[in-house]
């Protein structure tokens, strides 16, 4: 049960960086720099 769990838990932080990823390459692409993303 607790691997099942982890496996769980690693699908959910790679979903939020894939998504964080995303979004920061869209914003990119409208002109914002790094700096005014972050």
């Amino acid at each position: 049960m607790k691997v099942w769990m982890a496996h769980v838990g690693a699908v959910a932080v790679v979903a939020v960086w894939g998504a964080t990823f995303v979004s920061s390459k869209v914003l990119l692409g409208y002109g914002l720099t790094p700096a005014d993303i972050f």
